[in-house]
């Protein structure tokens, strides 16, 4: 997976700010918009509470499905 500038070697218009690596510590990338500029995550804690819940929901299913035989039981 490439995480680098997608444009190069072509550049951004003139004034656009520099296309960041994405890494998960510093959580900065290029917002697409009208208006290019580097953001982190909107609402980031929200959205990590929203994955820890469906990731638990997900484990439990996994359990579930596990102790009914192979896990292919269909409805």
């Amino acid at each position: 997976m490439n995480y680098r500038d997608p444009n190069s070697p072509v550049s951004l218009p003139v004034g656009a700010p520099a296309w960041p690596e994405y890494d998960s510590v510093n959580d900065r990338f290029m917002e697409l918009n009208e208006n290019l500029q580097i953001i982190t995550t909107p609402n980031k804690d929200k959205l990590e509470g929203i994955n820890e819940i469906l990731m638990s929901a997900r484990r439990e299913q996994i359990v579930a499905d596990s102790t009914q035989g192979n896990g292919n039981n269909l409805p």
